[in-house]
């Protein structure tokens, strides 16, 4: 170990420690005469060389390099002292005199000099340091960067490196590598590339990928000898990191707006030596007298692509060559290395200040999506990865993505993709949206980047990345059964609409655009399959645009079961929007049934959907028939039948129900019960079914009576972990009537007197209906059915003024349903007319008689009307609650 004597001697002066500081420091403030010693300006004659024998000097020294530099005098002080005080001292960080030269500090860099300002020998920053003769230029400081640093250096410093060009396939870009190397090798840039380097390395986290991707470069090189000058490469880059925040929250704005300061401070040892409190000083002074922060903002464009060099150049990641992902920096194309237009497919704007593969590939894809709309990252991970479809032989296969595979590699790796998002953010290009938001985990890009990367596209890569956008938007959604739901599905449907739309001049999107039609056929064909099972997703201006898209893609489809499947999904968006229903027919039977099974299923849909027509107009025997006309094909149900089946003795189900056949129907919703529990471990998802089953289940239970049962079943499954919020919105008003039925039944046993259960029951049914009255997106039967139930808790309790106006909004929502033979409207008019004849007359008489006599019109006018058969029990308990109201007494509150 060398003492601290030698280490001066040597000029070793970044290895004084900090006692031996301390010592320094406290023999001056003793002893300053020791310091006044005047040293004569030594010529090259009067240089005798030293007979002590030096320590060896390390190619990462600093120091050592410059004391075999022709060196300039050491000037002395006003007062005698040499310069050379204590080295944290803060006059160490500033220039001597104010008196500074403009064109002087704006020099330019020779390949021999430190990326520096550089200054005439008079105006050298105290003390002045060991610095080689520079000659001063007028040239200003931001094209010398790029001409002498970039083309020079990095040109024949890296690209000549074979060692490193050379590497193997590898799963990272080996960014941290590549500023290694450029500490290493290129002293012109070193203090850029450690800033770099300490700014992609987290804090604290290890080390050990870097040393393992530098050992891949180069194999020769000591494990132990790496981690050391990592080591010491990261601590100075992050007083770097701390200098330039420091500058930042000085004068405003963002830390990587001042990275230019790395360009204009001499003397950069010191700086790394120093305390914040001096460096703050010391920055103060140079913002006020010299506008350091001024042309660290002008610096900081030739430093970003210095920066970017050290991060692209070096190290690639392995990708295929025919992939037009595979891309060079801008900066090669500068350098005249002749890069194609598809190898710089990925690339940004020649003046963009963002590096790294990852970084410009995410950019750029996001530029191809929805603009100033959320990109959740799931959507990127979806639709890079493999996606379940149905088979022909009716069971489960794994469909790999369509994406690019260099892409699809990038995308389905979170951790890349995290860091390249975090670079965009660094940028001020992007913006990440907190957990709180409408869409967690998700990004927005700046419109300004948008532009300069459809600006520096030609038309050959915009058709690509608008491929590409549309294959991983559409390729995350995902199907119903055979995949687990999303969370947050709604949110990738402005990216698949966005992508597939072709706007006409008016801006709608009118028909499909040209990108999606010049798709091969197997990618058209699942792409319409994907739309007809997304136009489950809710909201109508989405299923006509799912349904109309569709029908672009399959025209001219000679494919049975596509064709079938499109023109079923018509006619369910047909439906829901109240036009007229759809004739639908079954595909003809052929030789290829026996190849493509899902022709046959297909047919089942088709069932189902024909029955659910019937039920609209409540001729439910022919919905009964047309269900019970499909079967499989044989005994043994494939996986897509089993699926059919479930929903086929779910809609048998409401059938029985809605005739009043509850024990029949209860039979029937145990089949499909039993298909959910059985073929879960088969790969089968029924989470968004299963709300449906369990309301069916439940609502049978409470026409039944079996109050405690039904409730039962339904807490069990809304304290599901995996219940989706709409699911459990359906499931709570269904809880809510039968806890109505249960204190309603337990008022009645007890001739009006409300017990503590009934007052437990009725005030959780009204809590339940409270809450979901309050939320915007119930849906349109929920909301109707728990105004319904509050109407009857407050009629039950004796509240006929509140009763009525709950009464009188259900029967605005059921204005909304379309009007078949009216049984439910006619009992909520029956209601009506018992709560007024009941409510105490406030003001006038007459009006209430008036609202009387007008309710029993409607009444008359509708029974007028109804006909035999039809749906009589559509709303759970409703006609339970016609057949109470004639011997319901008044009942008045106790809670």
């Amino acid at each position: 170990m060398l003492c601290l004597c030698q280490k001066l001697r040597a000029g070793f002066f970044d290895s004084i420690d900090d006692s031996e500081k301390a010592v320094l420091l406290l023999t001056f403030q003793e002893a300053p005469t020791l310091f006044q010693v005047n040293v004569a300006p030594r010529t090259k004659d009067c240089q005798q060389p030293s007979s002590r024998k030096r320590p060896p000097i390390g190619t990462d020294t600093v120091r050592a390099k410059r004391s075999r530099r022709a060196s300039y005098q050491i000037p002395t002080g006003p007062t005698g002292l040499t310069s050379r005080t204590n080295p944290t001292s803060t006059i160490n960080l500033l220039p001597q005199s104010s008196n500074v030269i403009e064109s002087s500090i704006e020099s330019s860099l020779s390949t021999s000099t430190e990326l520096t300002s550089i200054q005439s020998p008079s105006i050298l920053s105290i003390p002045p340091l060991e610095l080689p003769s520079i000659p001063v230029a007028s040239a200003p400081l931001q094209p010398s960067i790029h001409d002498d640093l970039v083309d020079k250096l990095i040109k024949k410093g890296v690209l000549k490196n074979e060692k490193l060009r050379n590497i193997p396939e590898i799963d990272k870009e080996a960014v941290g590598a590549s500023l290694y190397f450029a500490c290493s090798k290129l002293a012109q840039c070193k203090r850029i590339a450690c800033y770099g380097l300490a700014r992609y390395h987290k804090k604290y986290a290890s080390t050990d990928y870097i040393v393992k991707e530098i050992q891949g470069a180069n194999p020769s090189l000591d494990k132990n000898e790496i981690s050391e000058k990592l080591k010491k490469y990261l601590q100075i880059g992050r007083s770097w990191i701390d200098i330039i925040q420091t500058l930042a929250l000085k004068v405003g704005g963002s830390a990587e707006d001042h990275i230019g300061l790395l360009a204009w401070v001499s003397s950069y040892t010191d700086w790394e030596r120093a305390t914040k409190p001096q460096y703050t000083l010391a920055l103060t002074r140079l913002c006020h007298d010299k506008e350091i922060h001024m042309k660290s903002l002008k610096a900081t464009p030739a430093v970003k692509l210095c920066l970017a060099a050290n991060t692209t150049i070096p190290i690639l990641q392995y990708i295929p060559e025919q992939s037009p992902i595979r891309i060079a920096p801008a900066i090669l194309s500068q350098a005249g290395t002749g890069t194609t237009a598809v190898e710089r497919a990925a690339g940004l704007a020649p003046d963009s200040t963002l590096s790294g593969n990852d970084v410009n590939i995410l950019a750029t894809l996001s530029s191809f999506f929805a603009p100033t709309t959320e990109i959740p990252l799931d959507m990127l991970h979806r639709g890079a990865s493999p996606r379940s479809r149905w088979s022909k032989k009716g069971g489960i296969q794994a469909r790999p993505s369509n994406v690019d595979p260099a892409l699809a590699t990038l995308l389905k790796d979170k951790n890349r993709v995290a860091c390249a998002l975090e670079g965009l953010c660094q940028s001020r290009e992007a913006t990440t949206c907190p957990a709180a938001s409408m869409v967690p985990d998700s990004y927005t890009i700046s419109r300004s980047l948008r532009d300069r990367t459809l600006a520096n596209l030609d038309g050959e890569q915009q058709k690509f990345w608008k491929e590409q956008a549309l294959l991983v938007a559409y390729y995350s959604l995902s199907w119903k059964n055979i995949e687990a739901g999303i969370p947050n599905p709604t949110a990738i449907l402005p990216h698949v609409r966005f992508v597939l739309a072709a706007n006409d001049s008016s801006g709608k999107d009118v028909t499909i655009s040209e990108i999606a039609k010049a798709l091969p056929p197997d990618i058209k064909e699942d792409l319409t399959l994907t739309l007809t099972e997304a136009i489950r997703l809710p909201g109508m201006p989405w299923k006509h645009f799912a349904i109309n898209r569709a029908k672009d893609l399959c025209s001219g489809d000679e494919n049975p079961y596509v064709t079938t499947r499109v023109s079923e999904r018509g006619s369910l968006v047909s439906r829901l929007s109240g036009e007229a229903l759809q004739t639908l027919s079954h595909p003809s039977h052929s030789p290829a049934d026996v190849d493509d099974q899902r022709i046959h299923a297909a047919r089942g849909f088709v069932a189902i959907e024909k029955a659910l027509n019937s039920v609209q107009v409540e001729q439910l025997p022919e919905a009964e028939r047309s269900l019970n006309e499909w079967l499989p094909l044989d005994q043994r149900p494939n996986l897509m039948e089993q699926v059919i089946l479930s929903r086929k003795h779910s809609l048998l189900s409401k059938i029985q129900r809605f005739q009043g056949e509850f024990r029949e129907a209860l039979g029937h919703i145990h089949v499909a019960l039993n298909i959910v529990d059985q073929y879960k471990s088969h790969g089968l998802y029924f989470e968004e079914d299963i709300h449906d089953l369990a309301c069916n289940y439940a609502d049978n239970l409470r026409e039944l009576e079996s109050f405690d049962q039904a409730e039962k079943y339904l807490r069990s499954i809304i304290d599901g972990a995996s219940v989706a919020s709409r699911s459990r919105n359906v499931m709570e008003a269904s809880l809510a009537e039968c806890l109505f039925a249960k204190g309603h039944y337990e008022a009645r046993k007890t001739l009006g007197e409300v017990t503590p259960e009934a007052c437990s029951a009725l005030g959780e049914a009204r809590k339940l209906c409270v809450g979901l009255q309050s939320q915007s997106t119930l849906l349109k039967f929920e909301r109707l059915r728990t105004l319904l139930t509050l109407a009857k808790i407050c009629f039950v309790e004796g509240n006929y003024s509140e009763a009525e106006g709950h009464f009188s909004k259900s029967l605005t929502v059921m204005n909304k349903f379309d009007r078949t033979n009216g049984y439910a409207t006619m009992t909520i008019i029956k209601s009506m007319i018992h709560t007024v004849r009941r409510a105490p007359v406030k003001n006038d008489g007459e009006l209430k008689q008036r609202s009387l006599e007008q309710s029993r019109e409607k009444l008359r006018m509708l029974e007028e009307k109804a006909k035999e058969g039809g749906i009589q029990y559509w709303i759970p308990g409703l006609r339970g609650w016609e057949a109470s109201l004639m011997t319901l007494a008044p009942v008045r509150s106790r809670i």
